[in-house]
């Protein structure tokens, strides 16, 4: 315990404080840090100097966002800075192969300052500047109490009811082959005078009714508008999932 494990991306380790009491020390792990890092390093490859700046400004921001929002409850300060360091040195490399210019011109160029209080990479995106996400400024919280109030326990003899605001249905609607009486006839009827076999690849076995033109659209259950599929046809028609069925 003292060496510390991994675990889902967590190093957890236990060490002695000033007052000789065992703290525990919970950090993102080397293995994600790495992760991360080669993350970055292939999104500012040189093989990627073509991609658009402002595209690749958001992009960054979207990973470096995600990850320190996971590691918000823990020690991460630290390694937040040094990853912070990391990233702003890559994307600096990365604009210099993208604009082929001396290290002078692309400061003057992307180097802004920031809410007028610090110096920060940033891009004009319209009337504003989309500045490099810096994972350093997430706040960290604490994950919880170590001694949570029990919900259950809050008032263990008034456990009351309330009613729904929409009543719940009397009745389940299980698809028109159990609710609807028309359907099913005019299953029965397509199913004999077809032979009983799927209209594309002849099987006789899951067959069902496909709408040629969906309800959704103004289909109708008339047997112009029916065809006989089995389930792996019925599948691989372009309307179907794409919404709630309704037949």
């Amino acid at each position: 315990m003292n060496d510390g494990f991994d675990f889902l991306g967590f190093h957890v380790r236990r060490y002695v404080g000033r007052q000789r009491r065992p703290i525990l020390l919970v950090t993102p792990s080397t293995k994600a840090q790495e992760r991360l890092k080669a993350k970055i390093k292939e999104m500012t490859e040189r093989k990627r100097y073509l991609d658009v700046p402002l595209l690749k400004f958001g992009a960054l921001n979207a990973v470096l966002r995600g990850w320190i929002t996971y590691y918000r409850h823990c020690n991460a300060k630290k390694v937040a800075k040094d990853l912070d360091f990391y990233d702003n040195e890559r994307l600096f490399l990365w604009l210099q192969k993208r604009h082929r210019l001396p290290p002078r011109r692309i400061l003057a160029l992307y180097k802004q300052r920031q809410d007028g209080r610090r110096y920060n990479w940033g891009i004009q995106n319209g009337d504003k500047w989309l500045y490099v996400y810096r994972m350093s400024d997430q706040p960290l919280t604490k994950y919880r109490s170590r001694k949570p109030d029990n919900p259950y326990l809050l008032d263990p003899w008034g456990l009351a009811y309330e009613e729904p605001e929409t009543p719940l249905p009397t009745t389940v609607w299980l698809g028109n082959a159990e609710n609807n009486e028309r359907w099913r006839e005019l299953k029965a009827e397509i199913t004999a005078e077809r032979g009983a076999r799927c209209e594309n690849c002849g099987s006789k076995v899951e067959l069902d009714l496909h709408h040629r033109k969906a309800r959704r659209e103004g289909g109708r259950d008339v047997k112009e508008n029916a065809q006989l599929l089995c389930e792996r046809c019925h599948v691989q028609t372009p309307t179907y999932g794409r919404y709630p069925r309704r037949h």
